[in-house]
């Protein structure tokens, strides 16, 4: 009892979005544990426990990550967002440029002594979403002036989702989305949100256009996705089999291990791991896990309502938004809703630096949980002196009688 005491006290934050990262991590142990079985036979080598072990050694630098940016005041990331920005572009061009080609794309650089591939687009994706939140919340008068918003909101929003777009256009399209609920939760004009809109479909129509001339720009890739999704042509192998999958789930599933789609699914372990689950713990097992996310959105909207600053409500909005969605859309991916996306499921899907960053923007919140209560305490403590003070200059002083006798 003393342990389960003093682990409580020193996770600070809302504990329930510590529940909630211990039950993804534990769905994602046990999901990459079966799901990589293929990878290991494919690859040969490695074996399946290796994989385990992987996933498990990531999962508990997440939460050393998470139990460490949670003890830093969230002011400081704002402060830090534009240089983070900086180099998130100056990142994304060198991917574009030099970086690892894999299936097709180039989304990953390979980091140096330590071995490991690293998705520029996880960086590029946070630090604008918080310098977003930043830089509005700092100067909220200039938010609608056309001048401040086409150079310091707009522009930022096009060059880094124009940069992710040519490799990644699912990321690119779902952080625009989350750019263009945050500014219009922080009450920018619609006029201004029309525009935006505007701009980045044009910015969609260039690359498509352009991926006429140059390889790097998979917009045959995108095309093919969609007529396979509208079931006009393509290659619609991978949503076969992940239907499989779920119906051969029914509603308790196959159990734990016994998945027999994970040999046929391009990625049992990433983009279509939601399918794998369903088919060993069935439709319960999934709803379950689309509840959890869910419940992480509705914490986080405590969070907001109770948050005192703007940088703080809007932070928590920027981070839930990206990370529910991103879950959602891998979900109705495998459901076969919407195009294939390439998406992972958040911190379940096997992943290493992309994991990570989901701990690390998760740290984020836990940060704000844990100071706005602070400071809401330290400004009812300051309103109530305030008004103790008010009280005692504007009632009359009740003569002592006794000075009298």
């Amino acid at each position: 009892m003393q342990i389960v005491k003093t682990i409580q006290e020193r996770m600070k934050g809302d504990q329930i979005i510590w529940l909630i990262l211990l039950l993804l991590s534990i769905a994602s142990v046990l999901a990459v544990y079966s799901a990589s079985g293929s990878l290991s036979y494919k690859v040969g080598g490695a074996s399946t426990e290796s994989y385990l072990m992987r996933q498990v050694s990531i999962l508990i630098v997440g939460f050393g990550v998470a139990y460490f940016v949670q003890n830093i005041h969230y002011t400081i990331f704002g402060k830090l967002s534009t240089l983070f920005l900086v180099l998130s572009a100056v990142l994304l061009l060198y991917t574009q440029l030099y970086g690892l080609e894999i299936n097709d794309a180039r989304r990953w650089i390979r980091l140096p002594m330590i071995n490991m591939s690293f998705q520029t687009s996880d960086l590029a994706k946070l630090s604008l979403i918080v310098y977003l939140g930043y830089k509005i919340s700092m100067e909220p008068d200039n938010v609608n002036v056309p001048k401040f918003f086409m150079g310091f909101i707009l522009l930022p929003i096009i060059i880094i989702c124009g940069l992710i777009m040519p490799s990644d256009f699912s990321s690119a399209a779902m952080l625009f989305a989350v750019c263009f609920i945050l500014l219009l939760i922080a009450g920018v004009e619609f006029r201004l949100l029309g525009l935006t809109l505007f701009l980045i479909g044009m910015v969609g129509m260039l690359f498509l256009g352009l991926g006429t001339f140059f390889d790097s720009i998979r917009s045959e890739t995108w095309i093919n996705r969609m007529s396979s999704f509208l079931g006009e042509s393509g290659d619609g192998y991978q949503i076969t089999q992940a239907k499989i999958a779920i119906a051969e789930g029914g509603l308790f599933g196959e159990g734990p291990g016994n998945s027999v789609q994970r040999n046929f699914l391009p990625s049992p372990y990433s983009d279509f791991i939601f399918a794998i689950i369903i088919e060993e713990y069935g439709l319960i097992g999934g709803f379950s896990l689309m509840g959890i996310y869910l419940f992480f959105l509705v914490r986080c909207i405590k969070i907001i309502t109770r948050s005192t600053r703007t940088f703080a409500a809007l932070l928590t909005v920027g981070i839930s938004v990206s990370l529910v969605m991103q879950a959602m859309l891998n979900i109705a991916v495998s459901v076969d809703l919407v195009p294939v996306t390439g998406l992972n499921l958040p911190i379940v899907s096997k992943g290493g630096t992309s994991a990570l960053f989901n701990f690390l923007a998760i740290g984020m919140v836990l940060s704000v949980s844990h100071f706005s209560e602070l400071q809401r305490k330290k400004d009812e403590e300051e309103q109530e002196q305030n008004s103790n003070s008010e009280e005692s200059i504007q009632s009359p002083t009740t003569p002592s009688y006794e000075s009298y006798d």
